[in-house]
């Protein structure tokens, strides 16, 4: 078992199909394999959430989050613990990069 720590990167996306692929490509490829991908689609209008959907579905590290409106993507995941602490709702990672 990989003792690796867990990084979360989490990446905002709207209208982003063009280069979609790539960028998800680019952070699922990387050596380090303890990586949890959070893509947050922020109501797109193109094809940006069936791509998202169709990766989600072959890798288990990625998460998809949506919106239905423009906002700033941290706000979708902050939340505030029992003890007034504020808290990702659903990233597991060590650390958080935010593309």
């Amino acid at each position: 078992m990989d003792k690796s720590p867990l990084i979360t990167i989490i990446v905002s996306v709207y209208n982003g199909e063009r280069y979609l692929e790539e960028c998800i490509e680019s952070v699922l490829n990387q050596d380090y394999q303890q990586i949890e991908l959070i893509a947050v689609d922020d109501g797109s209008s193109d094809f940006s959430g069936r791509i998202l959907d169709k990766y989600a579905q072959k890798d288990k590290r990625m998460i998809v989050g949506r919106v239905n409106q423009r906002v700033q993507h941290y706000e979708i995941f902050l939340k505030k613990t029992s003890a007034g602490v504020e808290k990702l709702s659903f990233s597991l990672g060590l650390a958080l990069i935010f593309f």
